[in-house]
């Protein structure tokens, strides 16, 4: 089966760019959260060529296919979506999975409630069904986004938040094992004691602190973010246009005038 990478960075050059399969898509660093919690507008800023995929998958820039993944086992056949169960979550109850407990952010799930508690880095599925997911993720965001509320784990918690509403609509999804989402620093343990964690590594995540200063990062991010969450007050938001955090240059109410229009509409049609 032929596939296609779309790599999102601010790198000029990659490993392996020379291959016409390997498209970069130019991405300005958006810091932390930034370049996690608005990954579904990027991928929205290539719909056009995507949409062309029968399947698309995301997996984290740290990723490492540590054993062959095989086509049965991996791609949605008769599920339009696939996740991945979280390392951390596969085991315990749902009262004490990592969810949106903020009832203003449009990622909220009640305590108690939610069958799987699933990672953000690796998910996917047939592409009308992915590029429809990351439309409502990117409008819910920027509802967010509208209201000054940023869910606990970004993307992850927006994620999390969508397939729990496909469970309440008894739409059928695939699930993988944390096999697909096998956090490196637990590897070696794993190869001493096989019996130490259920499943075997297939996707292994690396460590990113071996290869990015992930607290410079972060650091920048929030000093540029600040606490301005008050609607009289310069804030931060995702310019899909421009594929640009705006910084500081608008107001809610004249973000709300113009880009984020139409979110104002459904923030009211949908009661988030």
């Amino acid at each position: 089966m032929k596939k296609d990478y779309f790599v999102f960075t601010d790198s000029e050059t990659i490993y392996g760019d020379e291959n016409p399969n390997v498209h970069i898509i130019p991405q300005e660093n958006l810091g932390w959260p930034g370049n996690t919690l608005y990954r579904f507008h990027m991928f929205l800023s290539q719909k056009e060529e995507l949409e062309k995929f029968k399947y698309i998958f995301f997996l984290n820039a740290n990723v490492e296919c540590y054993e062959e993944i095989k086509e049965n086992d991996f791609l949605p056949k008769k599920e339009g979506l696939l996740f991945v169960k979280h390392f951390n979550f596969h085991d315990k109850q749902n009262t004490l999975f990592s969810y949106e407990r903020n009832s203003n952010s449009t990622a909220y799930i009640p305590m108690g409630e939610g069958k799987y508690y699933v990672c953000g880095g690796a998910n996917g599925g047939k592409a009308k069904n992915y590029l429809d997911m990351c439309e409502e993720l990117r409008r819910r965001i920027d509802i967010d986004d509208e209201n000054g509320v940023t869910a606990i784990w970004h993307d992850e918690s927006q994620i999390n938040r969508y397939l729990y509403d496909l469970d309440k609509e008894n739409k059928p999804y695939k699930i993988l094992d944390p096999g697909y989402c096998f956090p490196e620093m637990f590897l070696e343990n794993k190869l001493k004691n096989p019996d130490s964690f259920p499943y075997d590594p297939i996707l292994l995540y690396r460590r990113k602190q071996d290869y990015i200063n992930v607290n410079k990062i972060k650091g920048d991010y929030n000093e540029m973010q600040g606490n301005n969450k008050n609607n009289n007050k310069k804030i931060h938001y995702y310019n899909s246009k421009t594929n640009k955090i705006n910084k500081g240059n608008s107001t809610k109410e004249e973000i709300s005038k113009e880009e984020n229009k139409e979110s104002q509409k459904k923030v009211i049609k949908n009661n988030y």
